[in-house]
């Protein structure tokens, strides 16, 4: 859990977009994932939580422009090039994603 802070400290003063990026929320009427993405010129983050004990799928809303994805931090092993348009979440699992079109 430590490391997991950690990376987060690290990441976030690395990425700026993470501190003044513009802030959207999506799935606002989601109750189990907490998801929005920051954008600041071009660069966009998408940050996707499951605050649960459960598995909910989360799907990416379509209007969401890119064509490439980094992973950029996951408390889960998760696979560098997956798919993201349509995912599984584990329980209380958090990803961060740097969207490249």
């Amino acid at each position: 859990m430590f490391y997991y802070y950690k990376k987060l400290i690290e990441l976030r003063k690395q990425n700026e977009i993470i501190v003044y990026g513009t802030y959207e929320l999506i799935l606002e009427d989601d109750e189990e994932i907490y998801a929005f993405t920051r954008t600041l010129g071009e660069d966009k983050v998408l940050v996707i939580c499951n605050f649960t004990n459960n598995s909910p799928t989360f799907n990416l809303p379509k209007d969401i422009d890119f064509t490439s994805t980094e992973l950029l931090i996951s408390n889960y092993e998760t696979k560098q090039n997956e798919d993201i348009s349509k995912i599984v979440l584990k329980p209380y699992e958090a990803r961060v994603y740097r969207l490249k079109k």
